[in-house]
């Protein structure tokens, strides 16, 4: 008996060694994506022998494998089964790469077999959501579909911002860009969008400009071996709104074609949405003898949108000597906006108790601002792999975009009736502003054991943009304009980055550690240094302000597997946000009656501080994530207002300020109610403060925030699916006052005929209760905690809005993903 346990005891260590094991990835054929929680099993004559399920990122691992001959079979519900036979010796680690599973397209008389989807999933980095859920926004922009994710939010001029800070970059199919969400998300329609991604934490891979983290959109680019074509046709309006077009409408078309081992696509899309609504709006400003000079508007304030794109591309595969991607982009984009307020203008107290000052007047102030962006775009990128795991991707990007807007300002004499009476003053002004910019991408991944891979990579980019600036005023007398101020602007911006990330799996445990480098060589050079100075009034203009700053972005990601239900996940990051050069140009611009805007050529580079700590729990019938998160800003930029005492108007700019932070949760649930219905509900919980100096007053507010995100999707009768979502944000304080609270909630049905499955017609009412109202407050104080300016305001956005689409698909054979490349840079400056 010795003898055998002495046997056993040396023969174990070899009999440990001599098992097998074998590992993968499952992934969904058409789409190219992961397949989370997917079952895999080993069969052996029949029988079952072991089994495993896959991860969020459809990777899967069965380890202990006797020698033998095996099949192997994934499945997951509404795909189908996958089987393949296997061979194991002793010792061997048989990695099977990809295995793609197609969808299941068989349907039993009795039974239809569906698979539940997540709205939502958590990844070691990001928070990825699902567009195909959010079926009310389909007709829309990107815009639309992110007003559905928890913590995001949309000021009326369209800015996006994440837990109360704004400043996302957004990537396109991870393709870095510094394109403003405001401008580029209105381009982008949502039915050629797959998934957004929120990466709160980025890696040090990615940029690190970006306060509020990354926007990456990926877009539905699967090309068919043969032609694929999608095309969308919406219309829609809001009739019953007297003297109001309805005008709203869009189209889109895309072709792809594919031919072993080429790739031919192209794309047209436009988009034009008015956006009809009024704003009321009060303002007062404190004069030397402390009375307040009141000005109160109300009036019509529409909007019209305009944006048309084009893209083309190619994609060719040499096989082992690697892929080329060649691609051209070009985007329209026209932003109007008409003001036509009715003014009473009157000296009082505080409480707009008026006095009898013969200055007291009544005025019609109509202005037209219109924005125009015409922006270009050449991207090409070679990448190649090799059987040891080692890739390098080599991508350039080269844009040329034109910028300019003009404001047409006008004030009549006006009275208690609204009746308009004589000009008083007209002035004009525009800008034009063309830029160049390029950019390099350099990366390189070099796999340094099992489950072990570095990754380092050389991204330097250039941005060159000049702009002329010109304010003309009428002469009454000669009817002729005269020039009251003009200047010239250039900025020269170099950002010379490198990185190095070092990722690694340890059984249960998932890292990403990783530092980067950037070097910010920038010089903004102005022709007339003879400039107003709000912020330092005694200082002298300069006509050069040149930064050349090193800094360094440390990155951590920890992911713990605590079960196959369970998962932890530890982040945390630094970032920088660079202003842009609209934010800098110390030009005057008459927004409105009251308000001037003006930049700060001074302006410095915010630095952001990350840490997320989420907690994610899967069941058969529902998942959610908790995520538990802090946000520090330093040096924070922060939008803020003074009184010109000789004009009596609001000046409005940009300056750094002090500090902000965010401290709280935010939770994401999935539901699968049955095979037929599937609700999604998301919020946040967190609280916010700003402290800071602002012109010699010290701020020190703060707010708890919440909001509240709930999308619906059920299906009614075979073909016909009905979507309900709704959105709520809190108050929040800001650096000068308080945003109020906003809902809104859309409802849609979708039909796709049986016989008739490449159509799609769409039902959709976007604002059902008419609650698109957007109330904010602004207020100064001197160093004394004297408040000298009050301004509240409420834009009302008319709804309901009822639309129109459909959508005709035509597509076979099997799928292949192209990127699409959109501008780089031009749009961060419209």
């Amino acid at each position: 008996m010795k003898r055998l346990l002495i046997i056993t005891l040396l023969l174990l260590p070899q009999m440990l060694w001599a098992q097998a094991r074998i590992s993968g990835t499952a992934i969904d054929q058409q789409a190219n994506s992961p397949l989370s929680f997917a079952q895999v099993a080993l069969f052996q004559d029949d029988k079952l022998i072991t089994g495993a399920m896959t991860e969020q990122d459809g990777r899967f691992e069965i380890k202990k494998i006797k020698a033998g001959d095996y099949t192997l079979q994934l499945s997951f519900v509404g795909y189908q089964s996958q089987k393949q036979a296997i061979s194991l010796s002793n010792g061997q680690h048989l990695k099977l790469g990809n295995i793609g599973l197609g969808i299941d397209a068989t349907e039993l008389e009795a039974v239809e077999v569906k698979a539940q989807k997540a709205t939502t999933v958590r990844k070691i980095d990001r928070q990825s959501f699902s567009a195909e859920d959010f079926a009310t926004a389909r007709s829309g922009n990107a815009t639309d579909l992110l007003r559905n994710i928890p913590s995001v939010s949309i000021s009326p001029d369209g800015d996006v911002s994440l837990r109360g800070t704004s400043g996302f970059l957004v990537y396109i199919d991870g393709k870095p860009t510094q394109i403003e969400p405001s401008v580029l998300l209105q381009q982008i329609p949502a039915s050629s969008i797959k998934n957004i991604e929120i990466i709160t934490v980025p890696s040090a891979r990615y940029e690190a400009q970006g306060n509020a983290g990354i926007i990456n959109i990926t877009t539905l680019g699967n090309v068919m071996q043969g032609t694929s074509i999608t095309a969308d046709l919406m219309g829609g309006g809001t009739p019953w709104h007297e003297g109001m077009d309805p005008r709203r409408y869009s189209g889109s078309m895309n072709i792809t074609h594919s031919k072993d081992k080429l790739s031919l696509y192209g794309g047209l899309s436009y988009n034009d949405r008015d956006v009809r609504g009024s704003r009321t709006g009060n303002a007062r400003l404190l004069q030397q003898d402390g009375s307040y000079y009141h000005m109160q508007a109300s009036g019509d304030r529409p909007e019209w949108h305009i944006n048309a794109t084009a893209n083309a591309g190619l994609s060719y595969d040499f096989g082992s000597a690697g892929k080329i991607n060649a691609s051209y982009y070009y985007g329209y984009k026209n932003q109007k906006r008409t003001a036509d307020y009715f003014y009473d203008n009157f000296y009082g107290d505080i409480n707009a108790n008026r006095t009898d000052d013969p200055r007291n007047a009544y005025i019609f102030n109509p202005n037209t601002h219109e924005k125009q962006g015409k922006f270009q775009s050449y991207a090409l990128d070679y990448q190649k792999s090799w059987d040891n795991g080692t890739a390098l991707s080599v991508a350039g990007l080269y844009e040329n975009s034109r910028l300019w807007g003009d404001l047409d300002n006008k004030n009549y004499a006006s009275n208690t009736d609204g009746e308009v009476g004589e000009l008083q003053l007209h002035y004009m002004q525009d800008d034009n502003n063309p830029l160049e910019g390029y950019r390099l991408n350099i990366d390189l991944t070099i796999p340094l054991a099992e489950n072990q891979k570095l990754e380092t990579g050389f991204q330097p980019q250039w941005l060159v943009q000049s702009g002329d600036f010109n304010y003309d005023t009428l002469d009454l007398n000669t009817q002729k304009f005269g020039s009251a101020y003009q200047n010239f602007v250039r900025l020269n911006r170099g950002i010379y980055a490198g990185y190095v990330n070092y990722s690694a799996k340890f059984d249960k445990l998932s890292m990403m550690a990783g530092l980067r480098f950037e070097y910010t060589d920038q010089e903004l050079t102005i022709e007339n240094p003879e400039y107003q100075n709000i912020f330092d009034p005694e200082r002298e203009n300069q006509s050069q302000y040149n930064v050349k700053q090193p800094n360094l972005f440390p990155s951590l990601h920890l992911d713990y597997q605590l079960s196959e239900e369970q998962k932890l996940i530890l982040s945390g990051s630094r970032r920088i946000n660079r202003p842009p050069t609209k934010n800098m140009a110390p030009f005057l611009w008459r927004r409105h009656f009251e308000v001037f805007e003006i930049g700060d050529p001074t302006l410095q580079p915010e630095y952001i501080n990350n840490v997320e700590a989420s907690f994610t729990q899967h069941t058969s019938w529902m998942d959610f994530t908790v995520t538990t998160f802090y946000r520090g800003t330093e040096n924070a930029i922060f939008r803020v207002n003074t009184v010109d005492t000789d004009q009596n108007v609001l000046l409005r700019s940009y300056t750094n300020a002090g500090n902000d932070q965010a401290l709280g949760l935010e939770l994401n649930t999935n539901w699968r109610l049955g095979k037929n219905v599937k609700f999604f509900l998301g919020g946040s919980l967190y609280s916010y403060a700003i402290k800071g100096d602002i012109f010699d007053y010290t701020v020190d507010t703060k707010s708890t925030n919440w909001t509240v995100n709930t999308n619906l999707n059920a299906t009614i009768y075979k073909g016909l699916k009905f979507a309900w979502d709704m959105q709520v944000k809190s108050a929040t304080v800001t650096a000068q006052g308080e945003n109020e609270l906003f809902y809104l909630s859309n409802v849609a049905l979708n039909y796709t005929p049986n016989k008739l499955d490449q159509f799609q017609f769409a039902f959709r009412v976007e604002d059902v209760f008419a609650s698109n109202i957007k109330g904010l407050n602004t207020a100064g104080y001197n160093a004394e905690g004297t408040q000298i300016f009050f301004q509240d305001t409420e834009y009302f956005r008319y709804g309901p809005i009822l639309e129109l689409g459909v959508t005709y698909r035509f597509q076979s054979g099997k799928s292949k993903k192209v990127k699409n490349t959109k501008g780089q840079f031009g749009k961060e400056q419209f």
